[in-house]
């Protein structure tokens, strides 16, 4: 017979004591209901602990990581691509940053969900499956297995298998230094499966998206312009093997090399024109024509150094600076004959066949924008034509000065125009 207890019992009859039974008595039955709930839940967890088990024993049993699913296991690979790290084309190389998602269908770990506690998914350690071995070939830090590093694939319950090895490759790459630093360059990642002939492991990939950009990174020297890819099959004897190359184009960003390099080579060409404009009589030509000269020879070994060492190709911007030195040097050899004519004794009389040059062809050259073959000297007489006497040699200066600043001009604005348009219909196509 269950007795009340006298505290309960004496206080039964009043309403506040009513109350506060009934609230000690909800509180116990939600801590029950708790308690019930927590036990449910590590029940299930136990058992789905259990069930994976059995069935990742079952699966362990039944493949091995040295024999092919088929005789002719289809292997899809695509690239989900993070970033381009880096084109280096003095070293001519490229890194990349992403993922190779690798899939395949094994029927051995295939099983049904329904007698398997209704999993569909599971991952399993790379020592228990066997996976395709993949190499990437023209990787030149380190050439290995790809995913050497126990990355687990995840395997569906109808046997596909989805494997992810993460990767960060630098690879060589083959540069066109042609229309440097306005240049395109299209890289290669090759992926071989090591050992495994097509008959035996078909390396395919998908051809709408051979290189996933979803969640890829600019890169803030190029941007990226197209990904692709292609096969090459190679033959020995009755076997075949193939390569799976994905292809990436990239151009240079123009900003940073348009300001540290084209302005300058302009603008030192507008400098390298003006230094027959420069007058004889102000004593700095010599000085002036040195150092624009010196000034090509520095921007010449600062394109030299990001160039690779090739010989097989020519950049344009590498003729023109060798052309401008060049002319550098044809300019300030003049510039010294300038100045010894300019220098030379008035008691010495000038070469008749430099009178009859002078009078043939300078004169008329120096002063194309005059009505008539005038000439006026530093003394400010005017001689017009042979037959008001001999030029003399200051004078012969002056004409040759002005003829070579005609001639020097003329040439340097045709070059620098033909060069950047050359460079800017290339960037532009």
């Amino acid at each position: 017979m269950y007795v009340i207890p006298r505290g309960i019992s004496e206080g039964m009859g009043h309403p506040r004591s009513d109350n506060l039974f009934k609230l000690r008595m909800k509180m116990a039955d939600l801590v029950h209901l708790t308690l019930v709930v927590l036990l449910l839940a590590t029940a299930t967890r136990g058992d789905y602990a259990a069930d994976e088990a059995a069935l990742l024993t079952a699966i362990r049993a039944n493949t091995s990581v040295d024999v092919r699913p088929v005789q002719n296991t289809i292997v899809l690979s695509t690239i989900l691509l993070f970033a381009v790290n880096d084109v280096n084309i003095g070293k001519e190389t490229m890194s990349l940053s992403g993922v190779m998602i690798v899939q395949w269908n094994d029927p051995r770990v295939s099983w049904d969900p329904a007698t398997a506690a209704g999993i569909e998914r599971l991952v399993i350690n790379t020592k228990y499956i066997w996976k395709p071995q993949l190499v990437i070939e023209n990787d030149i830090e380190s050439v290995g297995v790809l995913g050497s590093d126990g990355t687990p694939p995840r395997v569906f319950f109808n046997g596909d298998v989805l494997w992810t090895p993460p990767m960060s490759t630098t690879s060589s790459c083959s540069a066109d230094i042609t229309y440097y630093p306005y240049d395109k360059q299209t890289c290669s990642l090759t992926l071989v499966g090591w050992s495994y002939t097509t008959d035996e492991v078909d390396l395919l990939t998908d051809h709408n998206q051979p290189i996933d950009m979803q969640y890829f990174t600019s890169n803030g020297e190029w941007q990226m312009l197209s990904t692709g890819y292609h096969y090459v099959n190679l033959t020995q004897g009755p076997m075949t093997f193939r390569k799976l190359v994905f292809n990436v184009t990239l151009r240079r960003k123009w900003q940073f090399y348009g300001l540290n390099i084209m302005l300058p080579l302009v603008l030192n060409s507008i400098l390298m024109m003006v230094v027959f404009a420069l007058p004889i009589e102000s004593g700095e030509k010599m000085g002036y024509c040195l150092t624009v000269l010196l000034s090509y020879i520095v921007l010449l070994t600062m394109v030299s150094a990001n160039l690779p060492p090739i010989s097989s190709q020519t950049s344009i911007i590498q003729v023109y600076l060798s052309v401008v030195m060049c002319v550098g040097t044809a300019g300030t050899i003049s510039t010294i004959v300038v100045l010894r004519l300019y220098h030379r004794d008035e008691a010495k009389p000038v070469p008749t066949w430099l009178q009859k040059l002078t009078e043939s062809f300078l004169s008329p050259m120096a002063c194309l924008t005059c009505g008539s073959n005038r000439v006026v000297t530093p003394e400010g007489m005017k001689r017009k034509g042979p037959n008001h006497g001999d030029f003399s040699a200051k004078e012969i200066a002056h004409i040759l000065d002005k003829f070579l600043f005609r001639i020097f001009g003329t040439f340097m604005s045709v070059m620098t125009i033909g060069f950047v348009f050359a460079l800017m219909t290339h960037y532009l196509r």
